[in-house]
C-alpha cells in the first residue's frame, strides 16, 4: 500500500487518512447497529409489560422535547383544542 499523497481530485489525502475514516466510520455504525439493538429489546421489554407502544413512542417523542419545543407545542394544542 502507497501511503503517498495521491494527484487529483483529493490531492493530499492519503491511503492510510481514507482507512482511518473507512475504519472510524464502519466501528460508529457497529456502535449504532448495538444501540439499535438495545433500543429494539427495551421496546420490547416494554411491550411485554403490556405498554401500548404507538402511545408509548408518541410519549416519548414529547418527552424528549425541551422547555422551549414543549411551551410551543403547548400554544399549537391549546389553539386548536387538542386536549379539551
Amino acid at each position: 500500500m502507497n501511503d503517498e499523497p495521491t494527484t487529483g481530485h483529493n490531492t493530499g489525502v492519503s491511503r492510510s487518512e481514507l482507512e482511518g475514516y473507512y475504519t472510524r466510520l464502519r466501528a460508529l455504525e457497529e456502535e449504532a447497529a448495538s444501540i439499535n439493538e438495545a433500543k429494539a429489546d427495551i421496546k420490547a421489554e416494554a411491550k411485554a409489560r403490556g405498554y401500548d407502544m404507538k402511545m408509548f413512542g408518541k410519549a416519548y417523542a414529547l418527552w424528549k422535547l425541551d422547555a422551549e419545543q414543549r411551551a410551543v407545542l403547548g400554544l399549537y394544542t391549546d389553539a386548536l383544542g387538542v386536549f379539551g
